[in-house]
Formats: C-alpha cells, sequence, structure tokens
C-alpha cells in the first residue's frame, strides 16, 4: 500500500526533526531504556486506568516514546534521547525528555539529575568538548531559544543546577523566594504562597473550582534540600536521591504544603470543590520510598469546634424575634480545617478550624486555632482569633473580621 503524499510529507518532516542517527539501529526502543521509565510507565498506567491496569498499557506507553541515538564521544559511546509523548508528561512548556547512556547492559539517565521538559526542534552534536564528551547543542521550538548541553562528568547540563523548560529558556525555580503573585505573574511558574498560610507554597496557583493550570510546573525542595516534591501539571511526585515516588496531591484541588523544618513531614491543605470547600488538612510522613499519611490528624477539631459554637452567646446582630427565628434555622458547619505552620520541629502542627463558608452556616466566617499533636491528634491548646492573631500574627491565619465571635 502507497502512502499518501501528506503521510510521505509527514513522516519524512518527523525523520528530519527527531531522527535515528544510526539508520541501522532496530525499530524499538532498547529495552534497557524502557526498564529505565518504568516509574514513568507506572505513573502513566496509573493515571490513566487507575488500580485497574490495562491490559497493554505497557506498550501504549511505549508507543509514544520518541528517540534518537547520539555519538558523545570520540570513541563512539553512544546515548538515547528520549522525548515522553504521553498524555500527562506534556504540558506548555513541552514535553518530558531524558538522555540515557550505556554501560554493559545498565542504562542511566545523565540529562541533568532528573531529565528536563521542552519541544525539541533540533538537536546537533558539537565537535567541542567538555570533560571528554562532545558538547550538545538544542534549538527549541520556537525556533530561536538554544541551549548549550556539557558534561560535567556525571551528566549533561546547561551549566546550571536547574532543570531547564523551553519558554523562554527558564529555568524552574526552586524555593528561594515566596512570594504573594499578582495578576502579572506566570502562574504556570510562580512560587507563590497558599492561600490560607505564608508557610506554606501553592502546588498549582489555582482557588476556584473549575480553575486549572495544566502547564505548572513547580520544584519544591524540602528544608534540608535533599527532597523535592515535583510539580508538572496535574501530577505531583517525591524526587528523592533521584528516584520519584506517586504521590495523592495531585488530585487535591487548590492544594498547598508546608514542609516540616527537619524535612521529615508535611502538610498539605486542600479543597474538595474550591474556595468554598470542604477543606482538609493531611499530614505526612516523607521518607526515601515516599509519602505515608499520618491518620487522623485532624480528626477532634469538628467536633470541639461544633461545641464550642453550642455553647457561645448569640452574635450581637442576632437581636430581634425575627432575626433569632432566622437563627435558628442556621446549621452549625464545622467540615474546614487548614493548615497554618509546624510547632516544636514536625511534632505539632497549627490549623484553623473554620465555622463555614455559606450563610446557611451559624457563625459563619468565624474559626478557632488549635495547636495539634501529630503522632496522637490530642488538641494541646486552643486559641480565639484574638488570640491566635496576637500570638502568631496575621501571616498564617485566615482573616479576622470586625464582627467576628470568640467561640
Amino acid at each position: 500500500m502507497r502512502l499518501s503524499t501528506i503521510a510521505f510529507a509527514a513522516l519524512a518532516l518527523l525523520n528530519f526533526l527527531f531522527p535515528q542517527t544510526d539508520q541501522t539501529a532496530p525499530h524499538n526502543l532498547p529495552t534497557g531504556v524502557l526498564k529505565q521509565l518504568v516509574h514513568e510507565r507506572k505513573e502513566y498506567c496509573e493515571d490513566q486506568y487507575g488500580d485497574r491496569f490495562k491490559k497493554g498499557c505497557d506498550k501504549d506507553f511505549a508507543a509514544h516514546l520518541r528517540w534518537r541515538e547520539l555519538s558523545i564521544t570520540s570513541s563512539g559511546e553512544s546515548a538515547i534521547l528520549v522525548e515522553n509523548d504521553n498524555l500527562g508528561f506534556c504540558g506548555s512548556g513541552g514535553c518530558a525528555l531524558y538522555l540515557f547512556t550505556q554501560k554493559g547492559v545498565t542504562f542511566t539517565q545523565v540529562l541533568g539529575a532528573d531529565g528536563g521538559l521542552g519541544t525539541l526542534k533540533r538537536v546537533t552534536v558539537s565537535k567541542r568538548i567538555t570533560n571528554g564528551h562532545y558538547n550538545i547543542r538544542v534549538i527549541w521550538s520556537d525556533g530561536k531559544t538554544r541551549s548549550l548541553y556539557q558534561w560535567d562528568g556525571w551528566h549533561y547540563s546547561t551549566g546550571d543546577r536547574y532543570i531547564w523548560s523551553a519558554k523562554g529558556n527558564l529555568p524552574v525555580t526552586q524555593l528561594h523566594e515566596v512570594t504573594d503573585c499578582g495578576k502579572k505573574t506566570d502562574r504556570k511558574y510562580a512560587v507563590c504562597r497558599g492561600a490560607w498560610s505564608g508557610k506554606t507554597v501553592a502546588l498549582f496557583n489555582t482557588w476556584m473550582a473549575p480553575d486549572t493550570n495544566p502547564g505548572r510546573r513547580l520544584d519544591l525542595p524540602s528544608p534540608d534540600g535533599k527532597k523535592i516534591i515535583q510539580v508538572r501539571g496535574f501530577h505531583v511526585r517525591l524526587s528523592v536521591n533521584g528516584k520519584r515516588c506517586w504521590t495523592p496531591f495531585g488530585n487535591m484541588h487548590d492544594a498547598e504544603v508546608g514542609w516540616a523544618p527537619d524535612s521529615t513531614r508535611l502538610f498539605v491543605t486542600w479543597s474538595e470543590s474550591g474556595e468554598l470547600g470542604p477543606w482538609h488538612t493531611q499530614v505526612y510522613e516523607v521518607t526515601e520510598t515516599g509519602v505515608v499519611e499520618i491518620p487522623g490528624v485532624t480528626r477532634h477539631v469538628r467536633a470541639d469546634l461544633i461545641l464550642r459554637m453550642k455553647r457561645a452567646p448569640l452574635p450581637k446582630w442576632v437581636a430581634s424575634r425575627e432575626e433569632r427565628a432566622m437563627w435558628s434555622t442556621l446549621g452549625y458547619c464545622a467540615d474546614d480545617a487548614v493548615g497554618s505552620q509546624w510547632l516544636n520541629g514536625s511534632g505539632e502542627i497549627l490549623l484553623a478550624g473554620l465555622a463555614g463558608p455559606d450563610s446557611g452556616c451559624k457563625y459563619i466566617g468565624d474559626f478557632v486555632v488549635y495547636r495539634i499533636e501529630v503522632v496522637t491528634g490530642r488538641i494541646l491548646q486552643t486559641y480565639s482569633e484574638n488570640d491566635a492573631l496576637h500570638t502568631f500574627g496575621d501571616e498564617n491565619l485566615p482573616r479576622v473580621e470586625a464582627d467576628d465571635d470568640a467561640l
């Protein structure tokens, strides 16, 4: 069967932009490279099919890996450049990129510490040599942005420790400065404080329920720099010693993360439906093998908050018979708990229990602040709004309104 003119032209263009150096090389990607991408394959299958792994999912994953072979030393050592076109590994900044070298039967990823991101237009191997390896020149999809990758003894890098993207050749930022991000900020890359606390960083820079940020890229290192929360679109992984582990944070809308000072734990505040909640705070142990939730840390907050509301005096505005009648129709709402900060290292967490977000709730907008022992979930101390504001400041707490009531 003959190829149509359009199909033939498309095939020729693809080969020009991303050809294999060795035309006699086998069509299939070497199995050693596929073994090194086993975590990415698992992520793809989990994200696309959940716990019901589709038969043949591994073949679907491999079918969307574009690759070519590069000669990187004068002695003929080669490397395999891979572009991961699979759903979930591409965003507005391009697709995931990897470069693998081979020693014996073992392949090692050497494009930075964890690979890169971008849309390639042209890749060439330079005659110039750095540390015994040829330099690699990249022209990105805009045809203007260029990068020079050089061998540093362990990896190919651009001379910077960051992973690079194609957008303006800007590095993915690490946690050097957390800011209140305004309208002019590029929310795909900005490191913004969380909505509820200045001690957290927003993972997705979203707020309302329908809001998404598919091009989001963030590397959020732990205080000791040994662990990194990596956000790529809606995928959120933990990177430890070059290994990437799945986390549930990609399914948490409007999530913001607060690392513990000793880097052994973190808390995540997130919403089920955007601004109106319900808002939850969950605490996790962070190890070399991933994140493990510490269950029930906030389990006593709701009951305590409801009890306080039932014991509290009526608000000052409930004065007339009609107002009392309306008050009787409102409910006790206490489904929201938002994280503020760590205390006593990673042993305690400070969070606010909110008395409901809408007009159907009694004491709407009021809150109580709780100091909680993480391991047991025991409430160690409570603070009224004003006491908490005086003790901890207003940067990490919900807003206190003039007409709020003390619960």
